[in-house]
């Protein structure tokens, strides 16, 4: 079956996010037969000595959990959303610029962030 998107928004770069950047992106959720994922579809991400993580945020709580990493570039990539996830409540799509440190907690380097409509 064809997966259908249930819920998409533009991603937009953070002034405040600590990198001035000219990339843009967009996020869907889709729904397939397996399961919600996560489509991200980038243009222009600079490359970055690390690489580029994928969060899912509660505006309210700011929770947050990654769900993957995408590459620089002009990138489509999909991502697994896990199962039980409310996109309701994590309704926020981050992408942050992370440090190969092995600290897998964001960066606070944020790129581009965009919010699913409810």
């Amino acid at each position: 079956a064809t997966p259908s998107i249930t819920s998409a928004t533009a991603l937009q770069p953070l002034p405040e996010g600590g990198r001035d950047t000219a990339s843009t992106g967009n996020a869907a959720v889709a729904s397939t037969d397996t399961g919600e994922t996560l489509g991200i579809s980038t243009a222009g991400l600079e490359a970055t000595d690390g690489y580029y993580e994928v969060w899912l945020i509660d505006p309210e709580t700011m929770q947050m959990f990654s769900i993957g990493s995408i590459a620089a570039g002009d990138q489509d990539s999909v991502l697994p959303i896990p199962a039980g996830v409310d996109l309701d409540q994590y309704s926020v799509v981050d992408i942050s610029d992370e440090p190969l440190n092995g600290d897998p907690t964001h960066s606070k380097v944020r790129v581009l962030r965009g919010q699913l409509p409810a």
